[in-house]
């Protein structure tokens, strides 16, 4: 048995840093527009522009940040080499945990719990291959529940606030594509 204790590390939280940051780039000129991407205007085997439901956006430059949906870029044109990016769901639990909060992130077998700036424990996570579908479940809140108190066992009284799912990208062979 043992463990291991780092020092310096930081957490950000997903939502509040997206919303900064996207309040940060409307500052410096971004327009933000929300809409469903269906394709790349190309012009001489150029990106010209991206093309929407009801719209399309004129640009010389594309980045494709789609996460676990980036695999979809593949059915826009047959000629365009595909994306092997699929989505991996994990499921989290939100607790509010008795006792002082952890000033540490605790992981033990897979799992991991973390005192995060709400103020709640964070705890999970599952891997779970089935495609799209991001409905929690009684299953993954039960498994992670259990992890947790193999983990701390004085989380037994902790109170469940919130079960969230999300997709991850995942490559075929596990490895980043950029």
């Amino acid at each position: 048995l043992g463990a291991t204790y780092v020092q310096n590390t930081a957490e950000v939280e997903p939502y509040r840093f997206v919303l900064a940051l996207a309040q940060a780039a409307e500052e410096l000129g971004v327009e933000i527009r929300h809409g469903k991407v269906t394709g790349l205007k190309q012009n001489a085997g150029k990106v010209t522009g991206v093309l929407l439901e009801n719209d399309q956006i004129n640009c010389s430059q594309v980045v494709l940040a789609m996460g676990p949906w980036s695999g979809n870029v593949s059915s826009w044109d047959s000629t365009a080499t595909p994306i092997p990016i699929t989505p991996l769901k994990g499921q989290i639990l939100r607790l509010r945990a008795p006792g002082p909060p952890f000033h540490c992130s605790i992981g033990w077998s897979g799992s991991y719990a973390t005192t995060k700036t709400d103020g709640l424990l964070w705890t999970g996570t599952t891997e779970e291959d089935v495609g799209f579908n991001e409905t929690p479940t009684d299953k993954a809140r039960d498994q992670i529940m259990s992890s947790l108190l193999k983990m701390i066992p004085s989380m037994v009284d902790a109170e469940l606030v919130q079960q969230t799912a999300c997709l991850r990208p995942l490559s075929k062979d596990g490895n980043l594509v950029i």
